[in-house]
C-alpha cells in the first residue's frame, strides 16, 4: 500500500474492486502486446531472435483471448506432436509449429533475427 492525499491505497484492492466491478464495456477496446526475445547460438555465432505481436479485442479482454489461444495451441501440440515423457517447456513441442499455429489463428507476428 501507499498513501495518496492522506488515504492509504492498496493497488491490488483498488484493481480488484474497480476492474472487477466495472469489467470491459461492450464498446471498449482492450489490447495485449507481447515481445519475446530468444538468445542463443546459431551456426556457431551468438544470435537473438525476436517475436512481437499484439491482440486487440472489443467488448472483452484481449489478455484472456491470448491466454486461452496460447494454452489451447500448447495443449494441442503436446498431445499430438510432443515427445513422449517428461520434458522442460522449451522441449515439449516444436517452436516453429507454435508460431505457425498463432498465425493460423489470425495473429500477425513480426519476427526478427540479429547477431548478438
Amino acid at each position: 500500500p501507499f498513501t495518496v492525499d492522506g488515504a492509504t491505497v492498496s493497488p491490488r484492492r483498488f484493481a480488484s474492486t474497480w476492474i472487477g466491478r466495472r469489467g470491459i464495456g461492450p464498446d471498449e477496446v482492450s489490447a495485449n502486446v507481447k515481445h519475446v526475445r530468444v538468445e542463443g547460438v546459431r551456426d556457431g555465432r551468438p544470435t537473438t531472435l525476436t517475436y512481437d505481436f499484439a491482440v486487440e479485442a472489443v467488448g472483452h479482454s484481449a489478455s484472456s483471448t491470448i491466454t486461452g489461444t496460447v494454452a489451447a495451441i500448447a495443449a494441442d501440440l503436446v498431445a499430438h506432436a510432443g515427445p513422449v515423457g517428461v520434458h522442460p517447456p522449451e522441449a515439449a513441442f516444436d517452436p516453429r509449429g507454435f508460431v505457425n499455429a498463432l498465425t493460423d489463428r489470425g495473429l500477425t507476428i513480426v519476427e526478427g533475427e540479429t547477431p548478438a
